[in-house]
């Protein structure tokens, strides 16, 4: 009897309650501990794609004791960030499971390279329950990234849920291909709109010359206006030789981000007041290459040679490519040639 209740309560887990609480603890850290170390190996080739070290990362998945899904997505990823999609497809064409990072990430690949035929079979393949909006909206990008509005209109009339985002991504397509009334339909009849609509709308207007229609919108707008919208209208108005009102509307500006100041620099130069946007570089609270290389096309835009080259020699904080075409492109042929020689030398 003695013995049988002792077996009882062993079986029971009532003896050693202590070392029951152990073993369990054990348990859970051996499963952490399998978790933890997934995603180090997931991090580490994640870390070689970034840097185009393809083959380490390979290399690291062949050798991967376990993979999840996470695992199989860093590669297809890896491949497809540098430009590898075949080798993306051979590994997502073996993967034991495939969730919407995976459809997505080699629709992303396909349209990256321009093989948008490839994108679309591999689209009609998603399964439903898998095709989510954000599958529709890498496609429908797809589409407007290479300039096929038409189809990704038939995309979008095809799409069983359509949020703002998908409308909005239809909209700004429309406005990059200059369709203008067509922009405006999809707008009116939008259930819902945004900040992000109203402002695709502004810049719609402003680039078709429609200045007035842009002004009604930016002022109706319901929505609190963030500093986007305040620059779409600025750049509208500089776009359209409108200065002092781009200007008045600066000053109006709550909040202004580097952004709109270089939209300012830019749009003064364009439209031959270098004076102003010399005195609005130098108030700029976070000088940056791109408003220096806008004072620097201003400089040699009114042949101010000497001016320029002392500018990027002693003001610019910083310099890019751009910087050096630039300030080359403002010399005569022969003597641009003998700017670079010293760095051609270095070829020879």
């Amino acid at each position: 009897m003695l013995r049988s209740r002792c077996s009882s309560t062993v079986r029971d887990g009532m003896l050693f309650p202590r070392t029951n609480r152990l073993l369990r603890r054990a348990a859970n850290a051996i499963v952490f501990a399998s978790h933890y170390d997934i995603f180090s190996w997931n991090t580490k080739i994640t870390a070689c794609c970034e840097r185009g070290d393809i083959d380490s990362a390979r290399r690291m998945f062949d050798d991967m004791p376990q993979r999840n899904v996470v695992t199989w997505n860093c590669m297809i990823s890896g491949f497809v960030k540098n430009h590898l999609v075949s080798e993306a497809r051979k590994v997502f064409d073996v993967m034991p499971a495939k969730n919407v990072v995976s459809w997505t990430v080699m629709l992303r690949g396909y349209i990256g390279c321009g093989s948008l035929e490839e994108a679309r079979n591999l689209f009609n393949q998603i399964p439903t329950e898998v095709k989510n909006v954000d599958c529709w909206n890498v496609m429908l990008n797809g589409y407007i990234r290479h300039g096929r509005i038409a189809e990704a209109r038939e995309l979008f009339d095809e799409a069983p849920q359509r949020n703002v985002t998908v409308y909005n991504r239809m909209l700004s397509g429309y406005v990059q291909m200059g369709y203008v009334e067509e922009a405006y339909m999809l707008f009116v009849n939008m259930p819902q709109r945004d900040v992000a609509s109203w402002t695709t709308m502004i810049t719609c207007s402003a680039r078709a010359g429609q200045m007035q229609k842009a002004r009604n919108m930016f002022e109706e707008m319901p929505f609190e206006k963030d500093v986007t919208c305040w620059t779409a209208m600025i750049q509208g108005f500089m776009r359209n030789g409108m200065v002092e009102e781009a200007c008045n509307l600066f000053y109006r500006m709550p909040h202004r981000d580097v952004v709109v100041w270089n939209c300012m620099i830019t749009g003064l130069v364009q439209n031959s007041r270098l004076k102003e946007a010399v005195a609005f570089y130098e108030k700029m609270p976070w000088k940056d290459i791109v408003s220096s290389n806008s004072i620097l096309r201003g400089l040699l835009q009114e042949e101010a040679m000497i001016n320029a080259h002392y500018f990027f020699d002693n003001v610019m904080p910083q310099k890019d490519v751009a910087s050096w075409n630039t300030l080359i492109s403002g010399y005569q042929p022969e003597v641009a040639f003998f700017f670079v020689l010293p760095d051609v030398k270095t070829w020879i």
